[in-house]
């Protein structure tokens, strides 16, 4: 009986410190993969450009976003994922959005009445805007990804 205490105890302390030693990198669970890439309008960075991962098939995944930066290099984040961690693996459509304000030609009022003179307009052409629309397709693969996208004013 003495025997069996020890085996299981020993057993009980191996699960422990193998337990301790593994490094837990993502507490929801799900794995993602690095996606980075360089995103050019008409060959030209485009920054401060919102790029946005949509799972090719609904509910086959999660979003995945990221921003431009001065280079047009965009680093995904998943809503569940580390920060700057990727996407989960599989087909995408791509959307690129850059809002920007705009002065309005004839400004608008608010419910108040209050004078709106500045709005959000996308810089990014609109065929990239939607899910529906978007002609850019992608698809994440395990270990690290680089993803240009290249977008076409006309």
């Amino acid at each position: 009986m003495k025997n069996i205490f020890r085996i299981a105890f020993s057993a009980f302390l191996l699960v422990l410190v193998s337990a301790i030693g593994c490094e837990q990198k993502n507490p929801s669970g799900i794995e993602t993969y690095y996606v980075e890439g360089r995103v050019t309008l008409d060959g030209a960075p485009l920054t401060d450009a919102t790029v946005n991962f949509v799972p090719k098939t609904a509910g086959m995944g999660e979003d995945a976003a990221g921003r431009s930066n001065a280079q047009g290099i965009y680093k995904l984040s998943s809503l569940r994922g580390l920060p700057e961690k990727g996407a989960m693996a599989g087909d995408y459509v791509v959307t690129v959005k850059k809002n920007e304000m705009v002065k309005l030609a004839v400004p608008k009022k608010t419910l108040d009445g209050e004078p709106i003179t500045e709005d959000l307009k996308n810089a990014a052409p609109e065929v990239y805007a939607t899910p529906a629309n978007s002609p850019l397709k992608a698809t994440v693969v395990t270990g690290k990804n680089t993803i240009d996208l290249e977008l076409k004013s006309k």
